[in-house]
């Protein structure tokens, strides 16, 4: 490549940037963002540098223009042109040009740029100040702050202040700045008092004055009073910045220029002023020193090359002799280093989605002109980091959905004003990180979408009829929009009516596996979720198997892995009408069959489901172990019936055959570690395929037999630390599981920390607590993050060995230690359940960091309504821990019980109890007159908005679910601290919505 074709590259590059960065400042000036001045200066230097680029690489038509718009800034920073919306539309309009220059730059020169020129020439050529000093020839006023130095800066020029042999002599570069200040004697005492004798000292306290001169300008005077001005003009040398030496002034009616050191008999030039000048100087002398542009295909070669290395490490992990320690070693260090590389490669791929962000704002203006509306965008999120290639296929999936709210969504003012609304209507655009996907929300505050019109236009179309329709969920019908050619738009304009928008969003999205969701209420406006993964390139994945294949599943659609023992009695794969559920936890969680998803290449019907339950449910009891992975796709949660779980792997992310892609349940295909071709699974495409997305999930309660049964049935979680002991906590108290690397443990001072997503975690180590063996050497170890809002501690685990759904009945005598809950029998083996909290806090103390207990916790008694032996010790901890007293109770009718015989503060109930559940209860205690300011809170494993909804409703001021330990605490103060009247209190439905769920 020749070298100018590299610099006519790098020259649009540079411009894209520049144009960017300006259109963005215009907009944020028009609507009076931040600091103008900064704003102006920001335009400047962005049109100079693009000016520059276009001369250096000889594009005089790119010159020609930025020029202009750089005169014209410079008039609106000088006050001579106020910053109107006729003024950036003039601006924005020649950035535009500029732009199509730009993207054609071969043919720039060929351009016509007359009109552009045109329209700015008014804020370029200004009359002179003898001529006039009123409006321009656009009819644009001065701002009031600029009216009142108009005389002085219109007039200003830096050829006004010759740089003499005594100023030469006077000034030592570097060591000051040099000011031309010039000002009007007559104005400062008229217009504010100042005498000259002030306006002298104030003059002589910026600095040391090299060289000054005064000039009466036009008729001599009359009677007394001066008839023109009489100008002071003063070369200064100063130690300040330009805005602390025009404060240090305070003339108001002063003119400032910073000038520079020229040679002899020429005039001196003006100097940019910036805002800020230290730290932008020193920025851009920090950033030239610290970055280096580098070309998109070398950084995808790195990434290729990394994704390459990580197979390459994948293999040698497969080959070394577990017992050769020198080879564990080296491939722990291969494998530490590997990671590295892939994470740095994957940060330079990262960019924020401010960029994509940035263009919206223009965009909404433009529009809502069109359109005769008034909106409003409001952007949050700009800093998250998204994959490039992610970034450029959201692009237009993001710009048609921004633009269909604005035209569909956002009404005219005056239908906004008889609908109770605002007049401008507002749009907003958020980004934010969840479960290892990134969330893109556009949001507008509309109409919303009308079901009558999609179902009209439905039927229309003949998509479906209308006895389809009827059956569809919402969900179902919303999704009728991304449909190619589906529009319900009364007329085909510019914007709209042609039903391809909304089908481009979906297209997109299909191919970097996104998912997008759509809420809306009508009358009130639409919610448009993107859920989408932070890159395509390298992805961590569960390797699953079926049949005689490798499969691979993201772990980012990854909730939990339930295995299925064949003799499991309450854990096990049921059927409620036409479908296979799995009863989790109260909860039924839809199942599919992977292998019933391969063996047929079109969706699951009704009539699939009836044979599928046929076969699998004929009587025969399974004989062999299952495994149900959990998945979520959006908001749907269903589970994935495998043969094998094998284990994780950062995977390559290859593209997949054209014939396979048609089939929708595949995303992508891999290189695993042996040598062998792995397809990735697509959650979303599974979901879609069974018809799981268009089914609503139907939550169940544990049916009664088994909760006369003696217990409540819980999920824990088996782990190991030393190879001793096998540990367990109930899987509700855990946040999240970390897998880490042992090298990557840090020490600072007597603390371990390690960083979780960019978060530095204190490490827990058991055996430094209770009296268990120490964590085995392994090359991988985990980290358990407890569900603590406010506890940034991990447990450090050397084995995750299981996740079984139990009947748990606690001995609290045979291992009674502090920290310890009791001890239970687990498939043969003694498991020792921990108290976490009481863990961290013991953990707290000895570093000498105890979390202080809140206030007015003394005197205060709770009674406890709880049948399971298990929360019972456990939110008994909990409580008598921060200093209340707890009164247990065995089931509703004890707690009854116990209030008539008893004073209490709060009542802590359980939900699912024998022979009087904690519904019955609540309503118990509402009925009697004498319970009737008594917080209750309900404390249970049940999740759902409906029983969350129905135990408010029963009289309960607080839903809890089991158990997060910060929360709950924070809950009870709050009731205990200002009573039932708390409208907002941790965990409360009442607060907005769900939590902890």
């Amino acid at each position: 490549m020749s070298s100018e074709s590299t610099n006519s590259n790098r020259f649009v590059l540079e411009a894209r940037e520049h144009l960017a960065v300006m259109s963005a400042a215009l907009i944020a000036l028009e609507r009076g963002e931040d600091d103008p001045r900064a704003r102006i200066d920001q335009l400047l230097r962005a049109a100079h540098s693009v000016k520059g680029g276009a001369g250096f690489t000889g594009r005089r038509k790119i010159e020609q223009l930025t020029h202009s718009m750089e005169t014209a800034l410079e008039n609106v920073r000088d006050g001579r042109v106020a910053a109107s919306a006729e003024v950036i539309d003039i601006l924005l309009a020649a950035l535009d040009r500029v732009s199509g220059m730009i993207d054609d730059l071969d043919h720039s020169d060929q351009a016509d740029i007359s009109e552009p020129l045109a329209r700015l020439r008014p804020l370029v050529e200004l009359p002179s100040d003898d001529s006039s000093t009123g409006a321009s020839a656009i009819a644009v006023k001065p701002t009031p702050a600029a009216a009142r130095t108009a005389s002085a800066v219109s007039v200003v020029q830096p050829s006004e202040f010759p740089l003499s042999d005594r100023v030469r002599s006077g000034w030592h570069a570097g060591a000051a700045s040099l000011y031309g200040v010039k000002f009007d004697w007559f104005e400062c005492e008229r217009e504010f008092g100042l005498s000259t004798l002030d306006v002298a000292r104030r003059v002589e306290g910026t600095g040391t004055v090299l060289d000054s001169r005064v000039e009466l300008v036009g008729p001599a005077l009359e009677d007394g009073l001066p008839g023109a001005p009489f100008w002071y003009r003063a070369i200064v040398s100063s130690a300040l910045e330009p805005d602390e030496f025009r404060a240090q002034l305070d003339i108001p009616c002063a003119a400032i220029i910073r000038l520079t050191n020229v040679p002899s008999g020429k005039p001196a030039a003006r100097v940019p002023v910036e805002a800020k000048p230290k730290p932008v100087a020193a920025a851009g002398a920090s950033a030239a020193g610290a970055s280096l542009r580098i070309s998109v295909p070398l950084i995808d070669r790195i990434m290729e090359l990394a994704g390459e290395l990580a197979l390459v490490r994948n293999r040698a992990l497969r080959s070394t002799d577990p017992a050769n320690a020198v080879m564990r070693r080296l491939m722990r260090r291969l494998d530490s280093v590997t990671t590295d590389i892939q994470d740095a490669a994957l940060r330079m791929r990262m960019q924020p989605v401010g960029n994509l962000f940035d263009r919206f704002p223009r965009l909404v203006r433009d529009l809502a002109r069109q359109l005769g509306k008034q909106i409003e965008i409001q952007i949050t999120g700009a800093e998250v980091e998204l994959d490039k290639t992610v970034l450029e296929i959201l692009a237009d999936p993001l710009t048609h959905l921004v633009r269909n709210c604005c035209d569909h969504g956002i009404d005219l003012p005056e239908n906004r004003a008889r609908a109770g609304k605002p007049d401008a209507g507002l749009v907003t655009l958020s980004a934010r990180q969840d479960r290892g996907q990134i969330v893109i929300e556009v949001r507008d505050d509309g109409k919303g979408l009308d079901p009558d019109a999609i179902k009209r236009k439905a039927i229309e179309q003949g998509i479906k009829g209308r006895s389809e329709l009827e059956a569809l969920s919402k969900r179902q019908l919303y999704d009728l929009i991304l449909l190619a050619g589906f529009s319900t738009a009364a007329k085909v304009t510019d914007l709209s009516g042609r039903g391809v928008g909304m089908d481009v969003v979906k297209t997109n999205l299909d191919q970097i596996g996104g998912v997008v969701e759509i809420d809306s209420t009508f009358g009130q406006g639409t919610l448009f979720s993107l859920r989408l993964p932070l890159t395509l390139a390298i992805m961590p994945c569960l390797l699953l198997g079926s049949g005689q294949q490798r499969y691979a599943i993201p772990q980012r659609e990854l909730e939990e892995i339930v295995l299925l023992e064949p003799d499991q009695r309450r854990l096990r794969i049921e059927c409620t009408q036409d479908e296979e559920v799995l009863r989790l936890r109260g909860v039924l969680v839809p199942v599919v069959r992977l292998s019933e998803i391969l063996a047929g290449r079109e969706p699951i019907t009704a009539k699939t489901r009836s044979a599928i339950i046929a076969r699998f449910h004929s009587g025969q009891a399974p004989t062999a172990r299952q495994y149900v992975a959990i998945l979520r796709v959006g908001s749907h949660r269903f589970g994935l019936v495998v043969d094998e779980v094998l284990e994780s792997e950062d995977i390559v992310v290859k593209p997949l055959h054209p014939l396979l892609r048609q089939v929708g349940v595949f995303g992508a295909a891999t290189i695993l570690g042996d040598g062998g071709i792995a397809l990735i699974l697509s959650g979303e495409g599974i979901a879609r395929h069974s018809g799981i997305l268009h089914r609503p999930v139907v939550a169940a309660l544990l049916p009664p037999d088994a909760k006369d049964a003696g217990g409540e049935l819980q999920q824990i979680m088996l782990f190991r630390y030393g190879p001793a002991e096998l540990l367990a906590m109930p899987l509700s108290g855990v946040q999240r599981v970390v897998m880490i690397k042992p090298e990557s443990i840090e020490r600072v001072g007597e603390r371990e920390l390690v960083n979780v997503d960019g978060a530095a975690v204190s490490i827990l180590r058991l055996d430094q607590i209770l009296n268990i063996s120490a964590c085995a050497d392994c090359a991988r170890l985990f980290l358990i993050i407890p569900r603590n809002a406010n506890a940034s501690v991990g447990i450090l685990a050397s084995e995750i060995v299981d996740t079984p759904t139990l009947d748990l009945q606690l001995d609290e005598q045979a291992y009674r230690v502090d920290g310890v809950l009791g001890t239970s029998m687990v498939n043969g083996h003694i498991a020792v359940f921990l108290d976490i909290a009481r863990l961290i806090e013991i953990a707290r103390r000895a570093h000498g960091a105890a979390q202080p207990a809140l206030p007015g916790a003394a005197a205060r008694r709770i009674l406890l309504v709880e049948d399971t032996q298990f929360f019972q010790k456990l939110i008994t901890s909990l409580l008598t821990g921060d200093g209340f007293e707890v009164t247990l109770a065995g089931n509703g009718s004890e707690g009854l019980e116990r209030l008539a015989a008893g004073q209490f503060d709060l009542v802590v109930s359980d939900i699912e109890m024998p022979v009087m559940d904690g519904f019955t209860f609540a309503q118990r205690v509402r009925d009697d007159a004498r319970y009737s300011s008594l917080p209750m809170v309900a404390v249970t494993t049940l999740s759902s908005p409906e029983n969350r909804a129905k135990a408010l409703a029963c009289g309960f001021d607080a839903f809890e679910v089991k158990l997060d330990r910060d929360t709950f605490l924070k809950t009870v103060r709050g009731l205990l601290t200002q009573g039932r009247s708390t409208a907002i209190v941790p965990g409360s439905a009442r607060g907005g919505g769900p939590a902890n769920e």
